[in-house]
């Protein structure tokens, strides 16, 4: 199947499921989570497959694109059972994962940074409709001037024929304020952190679990198109940016209440990520892939708020988030200070600094109690997808080879 194809049909359900939920006026529509699931897992079938385009391959989706792409709509599938409406977030999820398919099998810059731009401006206009004020604007306005930086990038990539320096710093340059952007990064990350104070869980969740995946593994891919020059300032900026990132959410994960902490650490984590990619050597690369799996699998429970009946669910999900071994994030936070360390002390001392601070944030979370407020309780199929994401987790910290292999395809370790 071609993933222009795959794109296609991802958008036609998700329109379909938003219609059959409103048709049928249920709570749960088991069209969601197959429309996500089921499509998701197509991709799997399109490894190899590529709609060809001229005298080439224009959409390719590599392994480890189709896993993620698997794993992602899950996840994003399940977030939107857990929580307490599924409004119209079937749409929602169409759109933006018809783009991200697109993107994850780009075999051209123009046509990756094309992609996440159709991704970034339906995800902002959703956000405007659905919680208008200036800081949904603010967060639509970034994302979306980020993605176009990566589509104005273009020109640039590969960088075979301006092997001059200042065209090289200029792609770096350009290369990490788009990433920045969309993963909201050191300097300009502040929107993500307001985003989260005003927006539905459903609508943050799309972003957390479709666009800074993809992300995350486009900008690994991109090394392969930057001159040596280019790929210097792009790894010198995530290593830095990422850390400064990660201890700064850490430092007000800690601080924050309940209601935000966990994108406060998620935005750390997403920090950490980005410094495991632009740190020197293999290991911080392998600790990106088990992070991006280990948010994958919680993020879809903890983006909400506490729901009756969630409890121990939740408390599982946060437990992974301790780092402490043989949990998930020890592994994937490990390598990556393997990784920083590798590129030198301040580095590595940096991102010991900034997971003290997450460790520290989640047992102080397990330390309190969460208020279950007056959501109503949920039902059999919420709590079933919440404790099979969170046992998810934990098997991901006693396999975390063999979990990053089976959806990766990649090999951890040397």
């Amino acid at each position: 199947m071609s993933p222009v194809v795959l794109a296609g049909l991802w958008l036609a359900l998700g329109v379909l499921s938003t219609a059959s939920s409103k048709l049928l006026k249920q709570h749960y529509v088991p069209a969601l989570a197959v429309f996500v699931g089921g499509i998701a897992a197509l991709a799997v079938t399109t490894g190899t497959t590529a709609g060809a385009g001229g005298g080439g391959q224009a959409w390719v989706l590599d392994r480890e694109g189709a896993g993620l792409l698997v794993v992602a709509g899950v996840a994003t599938s399940v977030a939107l059972l857990i929580g307490p409406a599924a409004g119209e977030g079937g749409i929602l999820i169409g759109v933006v994962g018809a783009a991200i398919v697109l993107a994850l099998s780009a075999a051209n810059p123009l046509f990756w940074g094309a992609a996440m731009l159709a991704a970034s401006f339906g995800l902002g206009l959703r956000w405007l409709a659905t919680s208008p004020g200036k800081h949904t604007l603010a967060g639509a306005r970034v994302a979306v001037l980020g993605a176009a930086v990566f589509v104005a990038t273009a020109p640039f990539l590969p960088v075979a024929n301006a092997q001059s320096v200042p065209w090289s710093v200029l792609a770096g340059s350009m290369l990490a304020g788009a990433t920045a952007a969309l993963l909201a990064l050191v300097p300009i990350g502040g929107w993500a952190v307001a985003a989260t104070r005003h927006l539905p869980p459903a609508e943050l969740a799309v972003w957390m679990l479709l666009i800074v995946p993809a992300v995350l593994i486009g900008v690994e891919q991109f090394g392969v198109a930057l001159t040596p020059t280019a790929q210097t300032m792009l790894d010198r900026y995530l290593l830095m940016g990422g850390l400064l990132s990660a201890v700064w959410g850490g430092y007000h994960a800690l601080r924050a209440d309940g209601a935000t902490r966990f994108a406060r650490i998620f935005l750390a984590d997403v920090g950490l990520c980005a410094a495991g990619l632009g740190s020197a050597g293999k290991p911080g690369a392998d600790g990106c892939l088990i992070l991006i799996l280990v948010h994958l699998t919680v993020a879809p429970l903890l983006v909400h708020q506490p729901r009756p009946g969630l409890r121990w669910a939740r408390w599982t999900a946060w437990l992974t988030l301790t780092g402490i071994p043989p949990l998930p994030t020890f592994w994937g936070r490990f390598l990556v200070v393997e990784g920083c360390f590798a590129s030198g002390a301040l580095p590595g001392l940096l991102a010991v600094f900034a997971i003290a601070l997450l460790t520290g944030t989640a047992l102080r979370h397990l330390r309190s109690t969460e208020p279950a407020g007056d959501l109503a309780a949920a039902g059999w199929v919420a709590r079933g997808a919440a404790w099979s994401m969170s046992l998810i987790a934990v098997a991901v910290g006693l396999i975390p080879a063999a979990a990053v292999h089976l959806v990766f395809a990649a090999r951890v370790g040397p």
